[in-house]
This record gives structure tokens, C-alpha cells and sequence, in this order.
């Protein structure tokens, strides 16, 4: 998955820069920061959590990290619908929902807005929850940080403690660099874990609002009982890769539909 190949990257050339800098990576351990950092973030992560069962959060950032785009896969759905075919139904992919509530409607004789409206409503209540959960996370990374700059101020304070004592230029420099910790673990957290998380998640809803958009545009097209060489440029724009083609006339695509 891209958001776990980031982490490694980043943790890579945190690495990196620290051999680079002739340091060990024990010079970057602090107990008191990883405390301040990650447990003041649990605790805002605890208490700002959404009114949603944790099972579904959970689902919903896995399903984000795991997001696919199948714009075309979506498109060869669309074309069996729009030519009266059969199509893979019964999973939870948005696009294949909407296509068979679609013809179900469609089946009860509703008007064409009404049918628009109801699929409408069905996609705001399908999405709703992800972008809960999305904005949740992005507005959690702009804690960690806060929590490292109260890490720092700690130990600061601790510095100013040990210098009232006596203690040496090296011991000083030693607790000046602790301190100092905590604001980086802060912003690692923020901008290395929890901010491209909630972008992810954001993305992840993005290309199944496109996949659902996809499929609403096709029932109505449906509805108008339009030409397939129309619907077939029309479909062919949500397709981000111009070298594929859509074709909804030859037998040749029904047979790569129906496989």
C-alpha cells in the first residue's frame, strides 16, 4: 500500500540523516517526549472520536489505505447496465449500489428527478461517515505538535532546574537536546503518520464519489434512452487513461464484459 511504502520512506531517511550526522540513534530516544507526544494524542484522539461504533472507523481507514482506483473497472459495469446485460452485484462497491438501485427504481415507473434525488441521498449517506472520519484524523494532526512543544517546555524547565545546580556545559547540552525531542517527535507524527492518513481517507472518498457519479450519469443515460455512441464519449471523460478506450457497440466488449 502507497501510505505504508511512505512510512518506510520516511523512516528511511530519518535514518539516513541521522548517519549523516554522525549520530546514533539511541541520541534521538526520549521516554518523556514519546509519553508527552503519543499519550497526549491519544487522549485528544480519545475524546474528540466520532459518534460512530469504533468497528466502523476501524473499516473505514482500512478500506481508505486500501483504496483502488477502478475507474475503468467501473465503466465496463456501467456499459453491461446501459446494454440491458447482467453485471457483478451484491458487493459493497457504491457504483454497483447505486446501478442496482437505479434499475429498481426505474422499474417502479419514478420520474427522472425523483430517481436523481433518491440516488443522490443514497451516495450523502454512504460517503457521510467517511468524511466523519476524515476530517477527524486531519484535524488531529494539529495536536501532536502542540503536545511536543509542551514536551520541549518541560523539559526546558528541567534544564533551567539542572542549571541552578551546577550542572556542567555537556550535561546542559545533553538535556538541551532532549528537549528539543519532543517537538520533533511531534511534527514526525504529525506530518509523517496522522495528516497523510486523513489525505488518504479524503482521496479514498474522492474516487468513490467519481465511481458513483459514474453510475448515476449512466442511469440517466439510461433513462433518456440515449445513443450508445453518446454514452459511450460520455463515459469515456471519467477515464483518466486516454489509451483506453470505451466501446459500447462491438460484441467484442460484451464478451470482455460479460468474462
Amino acid at each position: 500500500m502507497s501510505y505504508i511504502l511512505g512510512i518506510l520512506i520516511s523512516v528511511i531517511a530519518l535514518f539516513l540523516s541521522a548517519h549523516f550526522l554522525d549520530q546514533k540513534i539511541s541520541y534521538f530516544y526520549d521516554p518523556v517526549a514519546i509519553v508527552m507526544v503519543i499519550g497526549g494524542t491519544l487522549a485528544v484522539t480519545v475524546a474528540t472520536k466520532p459518534n460512530l461504533r469504533l468497528k466502523t472507523i476501524i473499516k473505514i481507514i482500512i478500506d481508505g489505505l486500501d483504496v483502488k482506483h477502478r475507474r475503468s473497472e467501473t465503466v465496463k459495469i456501467c456499459a453491461a447496465f446501459l446494454k440491458g446485460n447482467d453485471f457483478a452485484h451484491g458487493s459493497n462497491k457504491i457504483e454497483e449500489k447505486i446501478l442496482e438501485s437505479g434499475r429498481e427504481l426505474m422499474q417502479l415507473s419514478l420520474s427522472k428527478n425523483e430517481i436523481e434525488s433518491i440516488l443522490n441521498l443514497k451516495i450523502q449517506v454512504h460517503t457521510e461517515s467517511t468524511l466523519i472520519v476524515s476530517s477527524w484524523i486531519r484535524t488531529l494532526a494539529k495536536y501532536p505538535p502542540a503536545f511536543g512543544l509542551a514536551g520541549t517546555v518541560l523539559g526546558l524547565i528541567h534544564l533551567m532546574k539542572s542549571l541552578t545546580e551546577g550542572s556542567s556545559p555537556s550535561q546542559v547540552g545533553v538535556l538541551m537536546a532532549l528537549a528539543l525531542l519532543a517537538t520533533l517527535y511531534g511534527i514526525i507524527m504529525s506530518n509523517f503518520v496522522i495528516s497523510p492518513l486523513g489525505e488518504k481517507i479524503k482521496g479514498a472518498i474522492d474516487e468513490e464519489l467519481v465511481n458513483a457519479e459514474m453510475a448515476l450519469h449512466t442511469i440517466m443515460l439510461k433513462m433518456d434512452n440515449t445513443n450508445l455512441l453518446i454514452a459511450q464519449e460520455n463515459l469515456g471523460q471519467y477515464i483518466l487513461d486516454k489509451k483506453q478506450k470505451v466501446d459500447l457497440i462491438t460484441s467484442e466488449n460484451d464478451e470482455a464484459i460479460s468474462a
